[in-house]
């Protein structure tokens, strides 16, 4: 049994965007729960603007390489663009995948 003069901090626990933290005080149960910054920033080379969107790497280097750009990471799973690269790079992403697009009739 747990003396009451006794505190006890549980585990840390993070979820997706929020870190929750339990602690154990005197019988009572405390709950605190703060949000943990999730922006990213653009995965262009020079680019430190906040991200608009993501992609997968495989589904969209093929296009930010035929616009002219370069990523900071060629090895990371995904790739962040902000609104101002994602308009270069849409035109290219958009002719790529045409033949897609007309198979799903768009």
């Amino acid at each position: 049994m747990i003396s009451p003069k006794d505190q006890y901090s549980l585990q840390r626990m993070t979820t997706n965007d929020t870190c929750v933290s339990v602690i154990l005080s005197n019988y009572s149960l405390t709950t605190e729960v703060s949000q943990v910054s999730s922006t990213k920033e653009c995965s262009i080379v020079g680019c430190r603007k906040e991200s608009k969107r993501s992609f997968a790497t495989v589904r969209i280097m093929e296009s930010i390489t035929n616009s002219g750009l370069k990523v900071k990471d060629a090895r990371a799973r995904k790739i962040y663009v902000c609104a101002d690269h994602w308009k270069t790079v849409k035109k290219a992403f958009k002719k790529e995948t045409k033949p897609e697009r007309l198979r799903w009739g768009h």
